[in-house]
């Protein structure tokens, strides 16, 4: 119901976009990139508000009733303008000396961002669902973001340490090799 395949795949490529199109022209979009961390911002904020008021009053993700209706467009409206208004905030940062510093300790994220999404699903997975540890529900969930942290910090240093060793990450390569073929 909420879209979610479609909905990341699209923001991979946004940030395909953003790396390629827009980080290059950082000196000329400026006030564009102010305009969409100020719009961006707002509209992410005030969407994730009404899906998170929702979901608090109903105690459910997504209903399938008209409130759930207007929770999933709230979500949708919430998702997109908040990771760009992230996009070009982060786009801002880097222009400065403090900022790119900052951010560049996530660069072997960024380079391996595939790579990195399917194992976070697949730690997700393996510790809150079902099918591994199912501690979906049993977890404090003040316990939840220093568990998203420390899963983030480990990726980043296995990145960096499998970058030292390979150009790109294992699902980079496969999906480049499905996209170009065996010369790409």
């Amino acid at each position: 119901q909420s879209g979610r395949p479609a909905k990341v795949l699209a923001l991979f490529l946004l940030g395909a976009w953003v790396g390629a199109s827009v980080l290059p022209r950082l000196n000329r979009i400026r006030e564009a990139l102010i305009i969409t961390v100020a719009i961006g911002g707002t509209i992410g904020l005030m969407a994730s508000f009404v899906y998170a008021s929702i979901k608090a009053s109903t105690g459910s993700t997504f209903l399938m009733s008209p409130v759930g209706l207007i929770q999933t467009a709230a979500y949708t409206l919430g998702t997109t303008p908040l990771a760009l208004a992230y996009l070009a905030a982060a786009a801002l940062a880097w222009r400065t000396i403090a900022g790119r510093a900052a951010l560049e300790w996530f660069v072997p994220l960024g380079r391996m961002a595939l790579t990195v999404y399917l194992t976070q699903s697949l730690i997700q997975l393996a510790l809150f669902s079902g099918y591994g540890f199912g501690l979906a529900g049993r977890v404090p969930i003040a316990l939840l973001p220093p568990t998203a942290i420390a899963i983030l910090v480990a990726q980043r240093y296995t990145c960096a340490w499998w970058l030292r060793n390979y150009v790109q990450g294992p699902m980079e390569y496969v999906w480049r090799r499905a996209t170009y073929g065996a010369t790409g």
